[in-house]
């Protein structure tokens, strides 16, 4: 026996990971499908005007998770940079890179306030799996490292990649250029 595998997604990702791990049992799980506006300057405008929809749906997937967690017996939750999916009766891991959201121009005013939005959404879990490395040099830079001090149980697990390093046959030619 081992560890069962339940995975809860929607659309697209439920689609590519029911192809990747068939052996698991999966869920369908709805969420929010953003709408990103054609210029930078307008998604702080563009995410306000959906704020109600995104809170009605993440209130959802809630509602959902809970009845996954008793059905199934969830010991753990891990969340894919999923801010709503977490559960006070289980322990709770949320991935994510995205820990210090950076914005340009006039809306870097507002920085502070999305750092602190952020950190009361990860304090809501156990433990932050960052897939990165800790130290410089990083691939993330400063999106993988906090701006805050945060209180939840940072590991970075390294890069992550469905790239495999292929050995490749060294080919000798000679060649005569005229």
């Amino acid at each position: 026996a081992g560890t069962r595998v339940i995975i809860a997604a929607d659309k697209r990702p439920l689609a590519f990971l029911k192809q990747r791990f068939p052996e698991c049992i999966f869920e369908q799980l709805t969420g929010f499908s953003p709408k990103y506006p054609r210029l930078g300057a307008l998604m702080p405008f563009v995410m306000v005007a959906n704020l109600p929809k995104m809170l009605f749906q993440a209130r959802r997937a809630r509602i959902h998770l809970k009845d996954i967690i008793r059905k199934h017996r969830v010991e753990v939750v891990i969340s894919d940079n999923r801010y709503e999916l977490h559960s006070t009766g289980v322990y709770s891991v949320f991935v994510t890179h995205q820990l210090h959201i950076q914005t340009r121009g006039w809306q870097r005013l507002f920085d502070p306030l999305i750092s602190k939005i952020i950190n009361h959404y990860f304090v809501k879990f156990n433990e932050l799996w960052i897939p990165d490395v800790e130290g410089m040099p990083n691939l993330g830079g400063i999106l993988s490292h906090p701006a805050l001090n945060l209180t939840v149980k940072q590991t970075y697990i390294g890069l992550l990649t469905r790239f495999s390093q292929q050995k490749t046959r060294s080919q000798k030619t000679d060649y005569e250029i005229v």
